[in-house]
């Protein structure tokens, strides 16, 4: 007789195979169904679930999206009742947004097949609206709130927007996708010269790297001149900073760049190839800013790029922005955001105490990989879930077994 209770997850994140380690890790703790779109367009190619056949430890099905597939909210699945009907569950998560229509088109679906089944969103949203929209999503948020048996938030912001409308203790905060431990892991010496030797990188050179878009609120102007400003007092080491990415700003980093040398502009990756990218660096940036425009307050959701940092265990700088401080948990590797200066203060810290920063990335890589991998993040959404399932006595499966 199984021992695992049975999850049902419906997303449109899991077409990638990068993705999917989440999935492994999760079905060390459940029996696992994962429907998702059977197609996605990942860095401007197309990635198809087909395209991935090996034997997996979990059933994975692929439906097509009617509606607008480049929205993550506005689009519901065909197929889907067929799914949910012909797969009992002891529990249904959708991951998504309280508005979007995969929401409530799962939720109809279990309240018409599986009525005694948990169902659980898992939010991603962090953004507190106001005028007419604030209103409207108030409502909405107490709607979700009320046809949910449990909310996962990936943010403490994230879970504030339910927390302040009644959600209660059924809540908890769990980033949604982890990094696989092996795959992002320290580099040996002999490798990361041959990743810096690759990126032209000169022996006895600091080099410093950012990845992400190039916006305002990524704070990459303030980086380059938090670099450029440490480099006019460290005399003794020669500075590099390698930014990965692409956005708005990107011709007004390349005219900065022609004019600095110690500056150098990468194209984005692949995910599974970050890794490389981080293994060659001596220290990561995150410098993130808050943006507040037209109502709405954006403020750095995650940094995933810092647990990626870490977990290759190079040391992190981030800024005070939204969860940040949360992700990195030192405060001596914190500036407070907007701040060239405090920046500046800071990297000419680490870089003029090599012993520090190495046990800095110790420290860093040791959280990361016990609070950011698939799977511990499997395992804290494993353990809330079955002591729901315990507390709620009414699931038709695994609450029998048990």
């Amino acid at each position: 007789m199984p021992e695992k209770p049975t999850l049902l997850l419906v997303s449109q994140s899991y077409a990638p195979r990068e993705n999917q380690k989440k999935l492994w890790a999760l079905a060390e703790h459940f029996d696992l169904v994962c429907v998702t779109t059977n197609e996605v367009k990942n860095m401007g190619m197309v990635v198809r679930l087909s395209d991935c056949q090996e034997e997996r430890p979990f059933k994975l099905i692929g439906l097509d999206p009617v509606g607008d597939p480049n929205s993550t909210t506005k689009f519901v699945f065909l197929g889907l009742e067929k799914v949910i009907r012909e797969h009992p569950a002891d529990i249904i998560l959708v991951e998504t947004e309280p508005w979007a229509l995969l929401r409530w088109q799962t939720w109809l679906l279990q309240r018409k097949h599986q009525p005694k089944a948990l169902f659980v969103e898992y939010s991603a949203e962090d953004l507190d609206r106001t005028g007419w929209k604030g209103a409207l999503l108030h409502q909405i948020y107490r709607a979700a709130i009320a046809t949910s048996d449990f909310v996962v938030a990936i943010t403490e912001r994230g879970a504030a927007l339910f927390r302040n409308r009644g959600a209660g203790k059924r809540l908890l905060v769990n980033p949604q996708l982890g990094i696989d431990e092996q795959l992002f892991s320290p580099a040996l010496p002999g490798k990361k010269n041959t990743l810096r030797e690759t990126l032209g990188i000169a022996r006895g050179e600091f080099v410093i790297g950012f990845a992400g878009r190039y916006v305002e609120e990524k704070g990459v102007n303030d980086l380059i001149a938090a670099v450029e400003l440490a480099r006019s007092k460290i005399t003794s080491s020669p500075i590099k900073l390698l930014m990965l990415g692409r956005g708005p700003l990107g011709q007004e980093l390349i005219e900065l760049q022609k004019e600095r040398s110690w500056l150098q502009l990468l194209p984005t990756r692949r995910h599974h190839e970050m890794a490389e990218f981080m293994q060659a660096l001596d220290l990561f940036v995150l410098p993130s800013k808050t943006l507040r425009a037209g109502g709405v307050t954006w403020a750095e959701q995650l940094g995933h790029v810092l647990i990626e940092a870490t977990a290759c265990g190079t040391p992190s700088l981030g800024s005070t922005c939204g969860e940040i401080p949360n992700v990195i948990a030192s405060t001596e590797a914190i500036f407070p955001e907007g701040n060239v200066s405090a920046l500046a203060e800071r990297l000419i810290y680490w870089i003029t105490h090599p012993a520090e920063l190495t046990e800095l990335g110790k420290r860093q890589r040791a959280r990361t990989i016990a609070n950011y991998s698939n799977a511990a993040l499997a395992r804290k959404l494993s353990d809330c879930l079955k002591g729901r399932l315990a507390a709620e006595k009414r699931s038709v499966l695994w609450s029998t077994r048990t």
